[in-house]
């Protein structure tokens, strides 16, 4: 694997990554492998997180003697917080009945 990270020295965060795969068997069927990430803030219930915004991934693959590429894009947007409840019991307690939500 031969890759690339960028980073923002003066806020010391990662803005991409690029990676590519090496070494690849003469044998196998993918010839080549490449992927880039990029990272950006996104704010999340008042709070930043600093997160994945866009995913780019090439493949390319051999199929006798023809040669074919595809490319997976995901733009990673409307990130939300989800959030659950728990409450660990002893053995000898009930299990309260839930309440139906409004």
């Amino acid at each position: 694997m031969d890759g690339k990270i960028w980073i923002d020295r003066e806020n010391f965060r990662v803005l991409r990554v690029e990676s590519a795969a090496t070494e690849i068997p003469e044998s196998f069927r993918i010839r080549s492998a490449n992927r880039i990430v990029d990272y950006d803030w996104v704010t999340i219930a008042n709070e930043k997180y600093l997160l994945p915004s866009l995913s780019d991934v090439r493949l390319t693959s051999r199929e006798n003697s023809q040669l074919y590429e595809t490319r997976n894009v995901i733009r990673f947007k409307d990130y939300q917080k989800y959030g659950s409840e728990v409450k660990i019991l002893d053995e000898d307690e009930e299990v309260p009945e839930a309440k139906p939500q409004k």
